[in-house]
């Protein structure tokens, strides 16, 4: 279980009350948030663990990022690629992540990370002209482009709020 500091920023004191059933925290970015959040690894329960939202990722800020903190063991892939802008995902076409998923992978291996696989959801929205209905389509046509893409772990998000259909799409991957 995760917790998405996008929303609301971490606190000490929010950290002890999650870490008994929340094991790692992300930001859709490189980095924590808030300077409070920042200090609390790596002393914390919970792991942060860097994203690279879309292919524009800050690099220097996320190499940086890992240099001054080396217990970070994951590294996550681009946020909702099969999902528009105006909807909130980073609306990543699968040859536009193709081209960029390389320098997760040089990032992941320079620093020893596992790297996870682009987060996707089910979608009805038009990404660079075509409509990625479920998140299989747009991971096939990624890995179509790229074949040998390295992913530890697969991440799909879920917004379907019964504990049968949250099961049904993690077992489909």
């Amino acid at each position: 279980v995760c917790w998405d500091e996008k929303t609301q920023l971490l606190t000490p004191a929010t950290a002890s009350l999650l870490a008994p059933g929340v094991s790692w925290v992300y930001t859709w970015g490189a980095m924590p948030r808030n300077s409070a959040t920042t200090a609390m690894w790596p002393d914390a329960s919970l792991a942060f663990v860097p994203m690279c939202w879309n292919g524009g990722f800050d690099e220097a800020a996320l190499r940086a990022y890992l240099t001054a903190h080396p217990g970070v063991e994951y590294l996550l892939g681009f946020n909702e690629p099969n999902i528009a802008w105006t909807a909130g995902g980073s609306s990543m076409t699968p040859q536009q992540a193709a081209d960029a998923w390389p320098r997760l992978e040089k990032i992941a291996d320079d620093y020893g990370l596992k790297l996870v696989a682009p987060a996707l959801n089910f979608s009805g929205d038009n990404v660079g002209g075509t409509v990625y209905s479920t998140p299989y389509d747009w991971l096939e046509a990624f890995l179509a482009l790229y074949p040998t893409a390295r992913m530890d772990y697969l991440c799909l998000h879920c917004y379907m709020d019964y504990a049968t259909a949250v099961k049904w799409f993690a077992t489909e991957y």
